[in-house]
């Protein structure tokens, strides 16, 4: 599936969204400033991402494009 989505240069739009939620850093917090955000990432695009963004570097490396 992943070297089927690598030819067609396409990726689910679900893999571009992160999902975020507030943790109050301390207690009856009211104000946006006294929160935490943390987001929520699909795991299959970090993996996904991941392997394109290792393989790009590795072409530009060996082409000589950077050190």
């Amino acid at each position: 599936m992943l070297r089927q989505m690598f030819r067609k240069k396409d990726a689910a739009k679900r893999w571009y969204l992160a999902e975020g939620i507030y943790l109050p850093k301390e207690e009856e917090s009211k104000d946006i400033g006294q929160f935490r955000t943390i987001s929520l990432l699909n795991v299959d695009g970090k993996v996904y991402f991941g392997i394109l963004a290792a393989r790009v570097m590795k072409f530009v490396q060996a082409n000589g494009y950077i050190d």
